[in-house]
């Protein structure tokens, strides 16, 4: 709860100290993806995230906004900079996912094919390795891969089980928004979260 904290006192600080002159109208940065929300409730970042080439930036401001949705139990793997390494990992309820953010614009299929092989086998095993001291067990989890994009949502394909997505940020967007206006609770958070 502490890391929950701590993110959101520094969204908080992020949002008060910009200029918000600066800050392009919600229609012109995310053609309308963002709904008429009190632009107080809105992350600066939101306004990036739709449209930043920056990887770095793309990949914190995902792990913020998956930490501001209420999933308690996330790693993130950003400053581990490996080839074929995921930027992170969350369980909720009984969904575990693995996720890679990319900017990549094409075909996610064949460009992250390796990855996707990695981290399939990871979730297949049903536990995951997080640092020395910390293992995540999930074995009978509902298990995704997840690659977060600037892109469309879609199903790439399922594994034994294992579902394989291309996840649009901007659903990831809207379900946050979705979760400040009506009352959504953890298990169907879940559940929405599962059928992305």
């Amino acid at each position: 709860m502490l890391e929950f904290e701590s993110i959101l006192h520094k969204m908080i600080d992020i949002s008060l100290h910009n200029d918000q002159s600066q800050e392009p109208t919600v229609k012109e940065t995310c053609d309308n993806d963002i709904q008429s929300l009190d632009s107080d409730l809105i992350p600066a970042f939101f306004y990036k995230l739709p449209v930043t080439n920056n990887w770095k930036e793309f990949e914190r401001n995902t792990y913020y906004l998956l930490k501001l949705l209420g999933i308690q139990l996330i790693y993130n793997f950003l400053d581990e900079r490996q080839a074929g390494k995921a930027d992170g990992f969350f369980k909720i309820g009984n969904l575990a996912v693995i996720y890679d953010c990319t900017l990549y614009r094409g075909d996610i299929a064949p460009h992250k094919s390796e990855q996707i092989n990695n981290y399939y086998n990871c979730l297949k095993q049903g536990r995951m390795e997080i640092s020395e001291t910390t293992t995540e067990e999930f074995y009978n989890h509902h298990k995704q891969v997840w690659i977060i994009t600037q892109n469309k949502t879609r199903q790439i394909k399922v594994i034994n089980s294992i579902e394989i997505k291309e996840i649009a940020i901007q659903d990831i967007m809207n379900l946050y928004q979705e979760r400040l206006i009506t009352t959504l609770r953890d298990q169907s958070l879940e559940i929405k979260l599962r059928n992305l």
